[in-house]
């Protein structure tokens, strides 16, 4: 990572997230070599904490889950969807960064309608269905289809 982007990327506490997204957000070639140098490691990662485990099942979280291809790995996937204008408002508030920068990221990522086309389940969090209803069903609907 340092070979790559610098010394600058790193705070005292790790990478400093906000000025390396503000690098590789702005700029796909480094946002490709970014995922390219750090994806190994967290599918390493993950498929190490998956042999410790003995649920029905796993989830596993991406943003990028079907851009990138990784949905092909999986038994199911699960979309979930919110109008753009709420997802903004939601990463603006929560991470405390200008609207543009959130833009600059959504760029990168599909279209829902796109994504939809190959998701197994959908849950909408648009703040008018119940969110727990709908994990409920699609928990339901993957235990049945592993018996």
């Amino acid at each position: 990572m340092i070979d790559q982007f610098g010394e600058e990327i790193y705070s005292s506490t790790g990478i400093d997230r906000k000025n390396f997204a503000s690098i590789i957000f702005n700029d796909k070639r480094l946002l490709e070599i970014s995922n390219n140098i750090i994806h190994p490691f967290v599918k390493k990662d993950f498929e190490d904490w998956i042999s410790a485990q003995s649920f029905p099942y796993i989830i596993k979280e991406s943003a990028i889950l079907f851009e990138t291809g990784i949905y092909k790995q999986l038994d199911k996937t699960v979309l979930v969807t919110a109008s753009e204008k709420l997802r903004i408002k939601r990463v603006v508030e929560r991470d405390h960064i200008p609207e543009k920068v959130v833009l600059e990221r959504i760029k990168n990522q599909w279209e829902d309608a796109k994504k939809a086309q190959l998701a197994d389940f959908e849950i909408k969090n648009d703040e008018t269905q119940l969110i727990l209803p709908q994990v409920l069903s699609i928990h339901q609907d993957i235990l049945k289809s592993d018996k």
